[in-house]
């Protein structure tokens, strides 16, 4: 019986890398290891129209490969021309990836599938097109690929980087680079878990792609002069916008400021900070009127003057997720002294004495 597996062990021609439940299985070795064998090309052509909903962390990765200063590049390219195909394969809940290690030829069977299954391949290689009754029919991939699996949580920014450093880590495999147990690379067999944490938790996140082991060892197969790394930290989510469409009316029945804006549009919006205080802009925010928001919805508030007249600063401003505040939108508003009252029936004032 042919037993299908979740990936191929190939013996003979590379080794695989696959990322299960965020992390990545791998053989220990030391500081950049080199395996497989050399690209025959300054340029690897590849094609990831298969691989959509990875489109922005392949932009990512390869822009960190080519302008790390190794003196190789990827080249996106028609699914016909391309040397590297990138596809998405099915999700898992925090992603993964899998690639063949360095240069093989197009013409090279690099992994068995029957029912569209990868197999462990162990001895003599299955028949191409073989069919095993119950099974399916033995499909044959070859040459070089990359497989990614989708995050369920794809949309968080802290996923959607970790998408990136697995489509980088794929990369690196692809050009030959093994897994590694340096203090911190992304090449190490976890990704880069070990490197130094942001210093701002929570919400900064490591968006460096390649640390300084990685791009040494691919500089040392292919050439070049390593350039200045990228920025380690960047925030998760930028901090809030200003609300915009701020609207401020004075209700004279009730005697309410009523108050309407849009949230900013940045994401991750929770919370609309409200307040209505005598005197120009800007206000203190001591004491605000919180409403629950979302980003970019409409929010409303009715705010008590308190019996104060005159000119009044109303402000606005989102808070996320995290906590952090954003700049107010203001506005200013006139709330005029409560009438006098009307003469009640009886007497003329008029023909008092």
């Amino acid at each position: 019986m042919v037993r299908p597996i979740r990936r191929a062990g190939l013996a003979l021609l590379t080794a695989a890398a696959l990322c299960v439940a965020g992390m990545l299985v791998a053989q220990a070795a030391q500081a950049y290891k080199l395996g497989g064998h050399k690209w025959p090309t300054r340029t690897i052509t590849y094609n990831a129209g298969a691989a959509p909903k990875y489109a922005k962390a392949i932009g990512r990765a390869v822009r960190a490969w080519n302008t790390s200063g190794v003196r190789v590049r990827f080249r996106a390219t028609s699914r016909r021309r391309a040397l590297l195909p990138i596809f998405q394969d099915g999700i898992l809940p925090d992603g993964g990836g899998q690639a063949i290690l360095g240069w093989v030829s197009p013409s090279a069977v690099t992994e068995w599938t029957i029912g569209g299954r990868p197999l462990e391949v162990k001895g003599i290689p299955l028949p191409c097109g073989a069919v095993f009754p119950g099974e399916g029919r033995v499909g044959c991939r070859r040459g070089p690929w990359v497989r990614l699996w989708v995050p369920t949580n794809r949309k968080d920014p802290r996923v959607a980087n970790q998408m990136a450093v697995t489509v980088a880590h794929e990369l690196g495999h692809v050009l030959g680079l093994m897994h590694v147990r340096s203090r911190c690379a992304l090449m190490y067999f976890q990704g880069n878990q070990t490197c130094k944490k942001p210093p701002h938790p929570p919400w900064q996140l490591r968006c460096r792609l390649l640390e300084s082991d990685d791009v040494r060892g691919a500089i040392r197969r292919y050439g070049g002069r390593m350039r200045p790394l990228a920025q380690p930290y960047c925030d998760a989510s930028p901090a809030p916008g200003a609300p915009t469409d701020l609207v401020a009316t004075f209700d004279s029945v009730q005697r309410l400021v009523r108050v309407s804006w849009t949230n900013p549009r940045t994401a991750g919006i929770r919370f609309a900070h409200v307040v209505l205080r005598p005197g120009g802009c800007p206000p203190s925010f001591d004491d605000p009127v919180t409403e629950n928001a979302q980003t970019g919805s409409r929010g409303t508030a009715n705010l008590d003057p308190g019996g104060g007249i005159g000119l009044h600063c109303v402000a606005v401003r989102g808070e996320d997720a995290y906590g952090r505040t954003g700049p107010p939108a203001t506005t200013e508003i006139q709330v005029p002294p409560e009438p006098e009252p009307e003469p009640g029936p009886g007497r003329d004032p008029a023909l008092e004495p």
